[in-house]
């Protein structure tokens, strides 16, 4: 009977490694599979930022194009104007007269250039467009 349950035991201890061994294997199995759904995302989101960038790549591209662009008409403008020039991108020119003289007015692109041809103020301004015409605030110039 001793016998019996020394083989007992053996079997139970065999069975138990079994049993562990095969939880180690399951286990591994999953932590593979953990592991290759891991890097199957990791490719997915490289692709998918890959696309994305090309995207804004291209529209960076033309962001800073049509900003630079920009800059340039501006600037361009600006000299012609400080030489006492006619500024070449002027998209509607107008003339206020008043009883002492004239203010002409060109709007450009994001600017507005100011002649004033008056006996109380002449010059020439380069101002952004939101400004308005600057005699107009004035108490030494008389208005219409």
């Amino acid at each position: 009977m001793a016998k019996k349950k020394n083989a007992e035991k053996v079997e139970k201890v065999e069975k138990e490694e079994v049993v562990e061994e095969t939880n180690e294997e399951v286990e591994k199995a999953e932590r593979k599979e953990a592991e290759e759904e891991f890097f199957d995302k990791k490719k997915k989101n490289k692709k998918e930022k890959e696309e994305k960038s090309i995207f804004y790549r291209v529209t960076n591209f033309i962001l800073w194009f049509v900003l630079i662009a920009w800059m340039c008409i501006c600037l361009y403008d600006l000299y012609k104007v400080r030489s006492n020039k006619e500024p070449m991108f002027c998209i509607a020119k107008h003339t206020e007269k008043y009883k002492d003289g004239t203010v002409d007015s060109c709007t450009g692109l994001g600017y507005k250039v100011y002649r004033y041809k008056r006996k109380c103020y002449n010059a020439v301004e380069y101002v952004p467009f939101f400004f308005g015409d600057k005699t107009l605030d004035m108490d030494t110039c008389p208005n219409k």
